[in-house]
């Protein structure tokens, strides 16, 4: 499941990013999860930035 929901996401970015060819898209998160072979979360970094 999870898997299809990461894989839909990079289609929708990726369609973003083709389909507006004269403007800039930027994606930003505050979580970064680093999964393993199986699928389960080995580390997760925070990114937000601390001002």
């Amino acid at each position: 499941m999870k898997t299809l929901i990461l894989f839909t996401l990079l289609i929708i970015s990726a369609s973003l990013a083709f389909g507006q060819c004269d403007k800039e898209v930027k994606l930003t998160t505050t979580k970064t999860e680093y999964l393993n072979a199986t699928g389960a979360v080995e580390r997760t970094v925070d990114e937000t930035m601390h001002r």
